[in-house]
């Protein structure tokens, strides 16, 4: 089943086709599959700025802050994988603890799960200048200063973008990307 939600996010960013995936929960794909499709692919189409890696084979890390609402899918989606010769690792935080301001700036994705919410404005301020990719299913996740949200309307999940936040950490997201993407502005 992963293969097939990896294949159908690879045709559609590749044909330019609006990204607005059905997950449908009785038969079809679950919203938390396709989410984690998108995160490990968003590593495809995100430049980081150099001196991001120790090394040419320095891993890409993908960190979930907060409760964990994909359970094992990103594990089987990273197992093995390489991205432009990294190999991409999981880290998974708890809840949030300012004590950990160094260790999520390692992240070149970081998730802020739902659970987060209440602190929001501390992480983002944390990380916005770091080389980080922000994502969450927050509701309107990049009004707040987030990069990336994924923006859930009944069985359909829309990507959303605020290229500001993105320009701040320095990150160059793909015209590919962008384009399936809602542009928000921070207020």
């Amino acid at each position: 089943m992963f293969k097939r939600i990896l294949l159908t996010f690879s045709l559609l960013l590749g044909s330019g086709c609006p990204l607005s995936l059905r997950a449908e929960t009785s038969r079809a794909v679950d919203p938390y599959d396709l989410e984690a499709a998108y995160l490990v692919h968003f590593l495809e189409f995100v430049d980081w700025p150099a001196g991001t890696f120790a090394d040419p084979k320095a891993p890409f890390v993908i960190g979930i802050l907060g409760e964990d609402p994909f359970g094992n899918r990103l594990a089987h989606l990273t197992e093995g994988r390489l991205i432009n010769q990294r190999p991409v690792v999981l880290k998974h935080f708890g809840r949030f603890d300012p004590g950990d301001e160094d260790t999520l700036k390692t992240c070149h994705i970081l998730f802020v799960a739902e659970s987060e919410k209440g602190r929001l404005s501390t992480i983002l301020k944390l990380v916005r200048r770091a080389p980080v990719l922000t994502v969450s299913e927050i509701e309107k996740f990049p009004l707040f200063g987030g990069i990336l949200g994924f923006d859930q309307e009944g069985r359909k999940i829309h990507l959303s973008l605020n290229p500001k936040a993105a320009k701040s950490a320095q990150l160059k997201v793909s015209a590919r990307l962008a384009q399936v993407c809602k542009t928000y502005r921070e207020d």
